[in-house]
């Protein structure tokens, strides 16, 4: 699998990211998100959990089936990995930049157990994800879809993808403690 990553720079202070990925036939590009925000707090008593270091991997999932058109079996495929330290609310951020993607994953060490989740990324947004310890509840949402984005996935021609992965609203799951 070869990966290349293409910084294309636009008058002004803003710039887009756009990954693209190569499996078998297919191309897939990401509409990168504005901002991943994690926020980590503890439940009893309720205070965010400062300088506390965090694992995370983006992954992409090429190529994502279109109504109307079949495509071969997804490949989930890891394309970097980060270390982060949560500042002193709790937060990590995580920039346009690092996330031209489908989702990040995040392990968190915290008294003895690991605490794994995973976060959509929203392409051409926002997204806030908290996890409460020590229950390993996750909050997450997306907001700041400019118009004219949300979810999609458009076959452009010539085995490319153009990935737009965003819905916006609020999810919740569980985290795995191990």
């Amino acid at each position: 699998m070869i990966a290349i990553v293409l910084v294309l720079v636009v008058v002004g202070a803003s710039y887009s990211v756009y990954s693209v990925y190569f499996n078998q036939a297919t191309k897939c590009e990401f509409v990168p998100g504005n901002i991943l925000y994690v926020h980590l707090v503890t439940a009893d008593p309720a205070h965010p959990v400062a300088s506390l270091g965090v694992k995370g991997w983006l992954y992409e999932l090429c190529p994502i089936g279109t109504s109307g058109n079949s495509t071969a079996k997804p490949t989930s495929t890891m394309l970097g990995n980060w270390d982060f330290v949560t500042n002193s609310t709790g937060y990590v951020s995580i920039p346009s930049s690092d996330l031209a993607g489908y989702s990040f994953t995040f392990n968190v060490p915290y008294e003895g157990h690991i605490y794994q989740f995973s976060s959509p990324i929203c392409g051409g947004g926002n997204t806030f994800v908290e996890l409460n310890l020590p229950s390993g509840s996750v909050n997450g949402s997306h907001s700041g879809v400019p118009a004219g984005f949300g979810e999609s996935v458009n076959d452009t021609g010539g085995g490319v993808q153009k990935i737009q992965a965003c819905t916006v609203g609020d999810w919740s799951g569980n985290a795995t403690i191990s």
